[in-house]
């Protein structure tokens, strides 16, 4: 959920709710959001880029 907000998702903060690190956890799939231009991810924050908003509900499939 926390990718719907312009803030995006921090790791320390997945970390602390889930007890995992999201880079391990999502690491391939941060990456290839990405690459796609559909999701920003500096190592520790990950956020949807303008496009990535339009198309929100395929992005968040990915990490189903």
């Amino acid at each position: 959920m926390g990718l719907r907000l312009s803030s995006g998702v921090r790791d320390d903060g997945f970390r602390e709710r889930t007890g995992r690190d999201l880079q391990a956890s999502y690491g391939s799939t941060l990456v290839a959001l990405a690459e796609r231009g559909l999701l920003e991810w500096d190592g520790h924050t990950a956020r949807l880029t303008p496009r990535g908003r339009m198309l929100g509900n395929q992005v968040f499939a990915e990490f189903v």
